[in-house]
């Protein structure tokens, strides 16, 4: 994982040389793939399906040499993730005290948090169709409608809002 010395597992790769034939084909898992015998030569090491919750990477173009050391290459995924803020409607005013949570479109729970005086993180999404769902809303506020959004497949992190109105009170003296 990019930024730490976390194995991630579950990724789908292979090994191919530079015409295009593959050489190996493995899932990662909490050790790293090894292979014996390898002519020197340019090879890539092409990922095919990510683990959920992480973004495809790139190729890595590798160039083993002539030498009886072990040479390591690594591959790096980013993580896919959301950030969702409770503010104010018209301010950038953090709203506290809102029981939240999110939950994709077959209506399973994927997280749920009060809101503080910042936004909630969530690391590991997989891309695709969620609710920010307000359960309750703070003393003063409005409860606020189901918010739709749409995680992508993307390494920057994602930011999402939520907002909520005051309680208007209208008093008439007569």
């Amino acid at each position: 994982e990019v930024g730490t010395d976390k194995f991630v597992a579950g990724a789908k790769l292979h090994l191919e040389d530079e015409n295009g034939k593959v050489i190996a084909s493995w899932t990662s898992g909490d050790k790293a793939f090894s292979i014996d015998t390898l002519l020197p030569s340019i090879y890539f090491i092409v990922e095919d399906e990510a683990p959920a919750g992480y973004v495809k990477a790139e190729p890595v173009k590798i160039e083993v040499k002539a030498t009886s050391e072990v040479q390591n290459f690594v591959m790096y995924n980013y993580h896919t993730g959301v950030s969702i803020s409770k503010l104010e409607t018209g301010t950038d005013k953090f709203v506290t005290g809102a029981k939240l949570h999110l939950e994709d479109e077959n209506g399973k729970v994927i997280a749920s948090w009060t809101t503080g005086g910042q936004a909630f993180v969530i690391e590991t999404l997989n891309p695709g169709t969620y609710f920010i769902v307000e359960d309750e809303a703070p003393a003063g506020y409005v409860k606020a409608e189901p918010v739709k959004i749409e995680v992508k497949a993307t390494k920057e992190t994602q930011e999402f809002v939520m907002y909520n109105y005051h309680t208007n009170v209208l008093v008439n003296k007569f």
